[in-house]
């Protein structure tokens, strides 16, 4: 099994570089003690900011690259991209990067709050979808084929189904 970042990380915090860059704690010298317990001395030199010697989020050619080429091939695609900033960026790039300003969106009523924000972002006219609800546990479940297929007749403009 091959972890490119991992392995990076765990080379470059044994070089002993002094940490010039975030994060605040340093390698694990200004940790406090719960945050040494919980990721342990190695998991605190291992936790660095992406630098030259590791490798460059918008031009990767080294350990980011060969991760994302392992993730496309374990999930049958292309190619992978790794998004900083977490799912919600993730989502706000996707939306802007689909739609543009005016674009009919098809949105379940139980999305996702960084939906939303997306939304705003980008511009685009929501029509909302009800979800299937499980009445036996009392949840909102998926959009129904019938739902999606119903909204797209109804809206034939360009639109973009986040259900």
């Amino acid at each position: 099994m091959s972890a490119p970042i991992a392995e990076a990380l765990l080379r470059y915090a044994g070089l002993g570089v002094a940490p010039y860059h975030t994060p605040g704690h340093k390698g694990g010298r200004g940790a406090h003690p719960l945050l040494r317990r919980l990721l342990t001395d190695e998991g605190l030199r291992a936790d660095v900011s992406l630098s030259a010697e590791l490798d460059d989020f918008h031009a990767p050619t080294g350990c980011i690259r060969a991760a994302e080429e392992l993730a496309a091939r374990a999930y049958g695609a292309d190619a992978a991209y790794f998004m900083v900033n977490g799912t919600t960026g993730a989502v706000h790039t996707m939306l802007m990067a689909a739609a543009a300003p005016g674009d009919t969106v098809l949105v379940p009523r139980n999305a996702h709050r960084s939906i939303v924000g997306a939304m705003i972002l980008t511009g685009v006219r929501p029509v909302w979808l009800a979800p299937e609800i499980d009445t036996r546990l009392g949840i909102a479940m998926g959009v129904s084929y019938a739902t999606v297929e119903r909204a797209v007749r109804e809206h034939p403009e360009p639109c973009v189904d986040l259900g």
